[in-house]
């Protein structure tokens, strides 16, 4: 099941692009757009995409850039690799890393 299941009936041809995992929040597009959807979604588009992390202690930006470029992400979907562009240190307890798939 998707949002799209969810939405009134004069906006059923709409589907989302992307989802939100679990214990997250962010913003949803819909489109009834498939190749708007496809060119946002699909990694060989390389669009970047910003996250907001909120970790206990500090992060390590080597370790993290490790992660992400050499080792990837396992998902349900297969390992994920991508680029870490910068991190932001807001205080000791959170940082905002921006990264690109693809």
């Amino acid at each position: 099941k998707h949002l799209g299941l969810f939405l009134p009936k004069k906006y059923k041809k709409m589907h989302p692009v992307g989802r939100l995992d679990y214990d997250t929040s962010g913003l949803i597009l819909f489109s009834r757009d498939g190749e708007l959807t496809q060119r946002l979604l699909h990694p060989k588009y390389s669009v970047e995409r910003q996250y907001v992390a909120t970790v206990t202690g500090e992060v390590d930006n080597e370790r993290l850039r490790v992660q992400l470029e050499e080792t990837g992400v396992e998902t349900g979907e297969g390992t994920h690799f991508g680029k870490l562009l910068d991190v932001h240190h807001l205080d000791s307890e959170e940082s905002r890393a921006v990264l690109k798939y693809g």
